[in-house]
């Protein structure tokens, strides 16, 4: 591993400093820029601090450390590591510290892996503001106050559409929105319970009402009010003031554009009538071959399913209190999509796809392509770290503190329990009868004790 992570050295030192690899010569002691750059690293993408290695005129030079400063920078490390006065908290295992050894020298690498959302932001002492850094090429860069406040919201475990708006009430929702979600409910499911509600009871089955058992607190959601508030609602300063959705068609190249939808005032520019509106001028331009299914005529291809994939996706993985607006083009050759808000993984992990988290019994486990492990994301409710490392056939590298799991809503627990149950029941029996509370701990498929 030694001689492999040299060669890595080596070919990083030939290219020079970047976004995933720092030089710091170290000679005069333990540099205190490290913990920039630990921040950096973490909270961006991840990377590689050499100590014991310069950089002079855009030329990395080895010069290499030795065993007595070796010795002592490592305890420096882990002793700041574990100060939560110096930093927020320590991502590093035993093995992202490694002595490469040089002719007559060593250097200390050090890889600082990128925090897991619910870790981030990473900063120096005490308060995040101020101390909070991100990676840019070669550099560290301080983040600005707004950049802090979006990762300690992308942190909270309790999803932020999911807040309850104090002060808003059903009077807050266009009407003719909702009946004409319900409209289209009845079309697709004619005998579903739901239909049977009344607008409160519906809201609380889709999430756009909630009830709080800590606080006691009670009303309309934030997801409740994007999909269908009143424009002047959603944009209280109370809710989604930045809120702004925007349908751009460039077929004419003379023209700036040849069709738009956005909040102009003429309509309620909430999420369900955005959706109404766009889908049909984006579908338009994806060609439909007549095609049969007994007698019934289909006019859906693969396009339109992964087009209206793509289109909802922007709309609901949007963030709403970040500036900007979701903005959807369409162009004669192509769509393009955007939406405000940061990556919740890294563009490695998003480049690659594949399952991202491991949820047991015990804890959800996050795992990290660039280091090929798993990492532990968070505990169970009524489960100790300790309990989850005994359970672990490999070493785990954990965050301190560990944060708990957030439990299943109680729409969700229904949906496992009925729906989802049943469709596993179908196709993988022995699995859904594990996970219905067959055993001795509590299901977390199901929620409830074993009988």
């Amino acid at each position: 591993m030694s001689a492999e992570l040299l060669d890595r050295i080596l070919e990083a030192a030939r290219v020079g400093e970047d976004a995933d690899w720092e030089f710091k010569s170290a000679k005069g002691g333990f540099p205190g820029s490290f913990w920039e750059t630990y921040s950096a690293f973490a909270n961006t993408e991840g990377g590689t601090v050499v100590l014991g290695a310069r950089e002079d005129d855009r030329v990395v030079r080895l010069d290499g450390l030795t065993s007595a400063q070796i010795g002592a920078y490592k305890k420096i490390l882990w002793d700041g590591l574990n100060n939560r006065g110096k930093v927020s908290g320590n991502l590093l295992a035993a093995g992202d510290v490694q002595v490469v050894a040089l002719e007559g020298a060593s250097l200390l690498s050090i890889r600082v892996p990128r925090a897991a959302r619910g870790f981030r932001p990473v900063y120096i002492g005490p308060v995040p503001f101020g101390n909070t850094y991100r990676r840019r090429h070669e550099g560290d860069y301080r983040c600005a106050d707004d950049e802090v406040r979006r990762m300690l919201a992308d942190a909270d475990p309790m999803p932020a559409d999911q807040r309850i708006l104090t002060g808003f009430t059903l009077e807050d929702l266009d009407a003719d929105s909702l009946a004409q979600y319900r409209q289209r409910f009845r079309a697709s499911k004619s005998e579903h319970a739901w239909l049977s509600l009344g607008d409160k009871e519906l809201l609380e089955r889709l999430g756009g009402w909630r009830h709080d058992r800590a606080t006691g607190a009670d009303g309309l959601t934030l997801a409740g009010l994007l999909m269908f508030g009143k424009d002047g609602a959603i944009r209280d300063p109370e809710a989604a003031p930045t809120y702004f959705v925007d349908y751009r068609e460039k077929l004419d190249p003379t023209t700036r554009w040849s069709d738009r939808v956005y909040p102009d005032g003429t309509w309620e520019a909430n999420l369900f009538q955005f959706y109404k509106r766009v889908w049909p001028k984006l579908s338009a331009g994806l060609p439909t071959p007549f095609q049969l299914e007994g007698d019934m005529r289909r006019d859906e291809t693969p396009a339109h399913v992964a087009l209206r994939e793509a289109v909802v996706n922007a709309l609901i993985h949007a963030d709403y209190s970040a500036p900007g607006g979701v903005v959807l083009e369409r162009y004669p050759d192509r769509f393009v999509f955007e939406n405000p808000g940061t990556m919740l993984v890294s563009f490695e992990q998003f480049r690659r796809g594949g399952v991202s988290e491991v949820v047991s019994d015990l804890a959800v486990l996050t795992f990290h392509p660039e280091w090929k492990r798993l990492e532990l994301t968070s505990v169970h409710p009524g489960v100790t770290l300790e309990e989850v490392e005994a359970r672990t056939g490999f070493p785990l590298h954990a965050p301190d503190p560990v944060p708990p799991t957030v439990p299943p809503t109680t729409e969700e627990r229904r949906l496992l329990r009925t729906s989802v149950r049943e469709s596993l029941e179908r196709f993988y029996p022995r699995f859904a009868g594990a996970k219905s509370g067959e055993g001795g701990r509590r299901s977390p498929f199901t929620g409830r004790q074993p009988s």
